[in-house]
């Protein structure tokens, strides 16, 4: 069978690109290939990088790819913050598309009746991993019994059938990179692997996590429990990445690197064997209770520059509500020992938590200035279907809104928890969170970078005004 995958595009647009990457159609796309099957990739994000986004051609460009590799099946790929534009996507390909249209994702995994039921023209969804399921329904077997598939009859019933986790990760194909975009992916950023100007490429080595934070979706997706690729699967992947790519960088995306302190270590030494053969950084996530100055020194010997830190916010009690299990004093830790041995550490946070004030923003501010991770970011806290918090706050958004543009973006815009008032906040982001962050930013730039890549990142940066300018260009004459 030829199955075309597609993923949705982005409402505002960033360069250089952030660590986000379509690993699950990767991975998808390989499981496939693996029994035969062919498989084409449409990325509607990167394809937005290079088209004016408020042209038709998006989706113009989407229904020619569809008339010139005639696929037997379109899979979507879901993301609630952008779900309006997988229904847009269905509503346009319907017309032309008579075979099977199905989704999978986080959005559609959290609300698969709901899905079937919203997007007029969707056959089926997948919950939680696909891979498994998708083999099986290419095999020809019926959709209706496959675990994991939510399918719709032609007289609107639904059938749903549980999902099953793959117990043995090792037993999946590596993905498919050759499917990305090499233009966008391989080019030299400084955010993928953030404050180092490299050409990266992202990995994921486990699936799951044992926590449960309330504003998190990732136990949704991969059900209870963690799973890991071992060591070995995990040297082999990375050094195909090595041979086929020129890269320089690799990032992993595991939600918790450390989980599994051995086997941390085991990949640590894996990796020191590969710089024998080529040079290159990486990057890992971990939580501040996992870190201690004998592991950090080990990921440091082996080429780690950077390890990013989930530390949501500075007040106890607000962690305590998350469900996050840890301690603020930890993170301090933390982030102390990382800056005593010389690796960067990146600290994550949320805004807009319940109790949110003018005063408690202000103390957050304070809090990073004194503890001084080598960089930050605030994150707007989302209310994502399937988590306890949108249980709790969500309202029922999803189940009682039209899945359209302006209602998406109108609850993903605004901060339903935080008393500060939306417009009030962005101004004190502006005058006091966005010059500190930038400044600490710029500074890690110079020292991390100094002097091999700088006029590397001058030279780009300079592209990128062009290329900004072009853009306004279009809009220009397009719309005159």
């Amino acid at each position: 069978m030829r199955f075309l995958f597609v993923s949705p595009r982005t409402e505002y647009l960033v360069r250089p690109l952030n660590t986000w990457m379509p690993l699950g159609v990767a991975s998808l796309a390989a499981s496939l290939k693996e029994k035969g099957h062919e498989v084409d990739y449409f990325d509607r994000h990167t394809c937005s990088l290079v088209l004016y986004p408020g042209s038709g051609r998006l989706n113009e460009m989407l229904k020619e790819r569809v008339r010139l590799f005639k696929p037997d099946v379109i899979g979507f790929t879901t993301i609630s913050s952008l779900i309006y534009d997988t229904v847009e996507c269905v509503s346009q390909l319907r017309p032309i598309f008579a075979g099977p249209i199905i989704a999978g994702g986080h959005h559609v995994t959290a609300l698969p009746e709901e899905s079937l039921r919203k997007i007029d023209g969707l056959d089926g969804v997948v919950v939680g991993e696909g891979e498994r399921a998708m083999v099986e329904f290419a095999s020809g077997n019926d959709p209706r019994h496959i675990p994991g598939f939510c399918w719709k009859d032609h007289d609107g019933s639904i059938h749903q059938t549980p999902p099953v986790q793959i117990t043995s990760l090792d037993d999946l194909p590596f993905p498919d990179y050759s499917l990305l975009d090499k233009r966008i992916y391989l080019q030299r950023n400084h955010m993928t692997i953030r404050g180092y100007f490299l050409s990266s490429l992202s990995m994921i080595t486990s699936r799951g996590c044992v926590q449960r934070c309330e504003f998190c979706s990732e136990s949704l997706t991969y059900g209870k429990g963690v799973r890991f690729h071992s060591p070995d699967y995990v040297i082999r992947g990375i050094r195909s990445l090595l041979v086929a790519y020129p890269i320089d960088g690799i990032y992993f995306h595991d939600n918790d690197f450390l989980i599994n302190r051995k086997r941390a270590e085991e990949i640590c030494d894996g990796i020191r064997s590969l710089h024998r053969e080529r040079q290159f950084q990486w990057a890992v996530q971990a939580r501040a209770d996992r870190i201690d100055r004998d592991i950090v020194r080990q990921l440091k010997k082996a080429g780690c520059v950077l390890i990013e830190i989930g530390v949501e916010t500075s007040f106890q009690e607000k962690l305590n509500a998350l469900g996050k299990n840890t301690r603020v004093e930890e993170v301090e830790e933390a982030i102390a020992l990382c800056r005593s041995i010389g690796m960067s550490v990146h600290a994550y946070m949320i805004t807009g938590l319940a109790g949110e004030t003018m005063d408690t923003l202000d103390s957050e501010l304070a809090w990073v200035k004194r503890v001084k991770p080598h960089s930050f970011s605030w994150s707007h806290l989302s209310l994502h279907p399937g988590t306890v918090l949108y249980e709790k706050a969500g309202q029922r958004f999803f189940e009682s809104h039209e899945w359209d543009r302006e209602n998406i973006l109108s609850f993903y815009n605004h901060s339903s928890l935080s008393t500060v008032p939306d417009k009030t906040k962005k101004t004190w982001l502006r005058r006091h969170y966005t010059p500190y962050n930038r400044k600490t930013y710029q500074w890690q730039l110079i020292k991390n970078n100094y002097p091999r890549r700088i006029v590397s990142m001058i030279v780009m940066q300079g592209i990128r005004e062009i290329r900004k300018l072009s853009d306004i260009l279009a809009k220009f004459f397009i719309f005159r």
